[in-house]
């Protein structure tokens, strides 16, 4: 979860990428295969891209697990 790209050290080598495109939030979740544990693999990432800055409620956090969840159903 980056709360804000144009501020955010993590995110310093691909400022003018997101600045570009107006783009000041990210929050992404994993899409784990269904291995359980260990033997999860990482499948990709379900990720929402905000043209403001800041970080997701409990609420959101919620809808971005199910999304992942629906992406590994199908993806798998």
């Amino acid at each position: 979860i980056v709360g804000d790209m144009w501020t955010d050290p993590r995110v310093t080598p691909l400022r003018e990428l997101f600045a570009g495109y107006h783009i000041r939030a990210c929050w992404s979740m994993p899409i784990l295969s269904d291995g359980g544990g260990a033997e999860s693999r990482t499948l990709g990432t379900f990720a929402v891209y905000r043209f403001r800055p800041g970080e997701p409620d409990r609420a959101s956090l919620e809808v971005l697990e199910r999304a992942a969840h629906v992406a590994r159903l199908a993806i798998e």
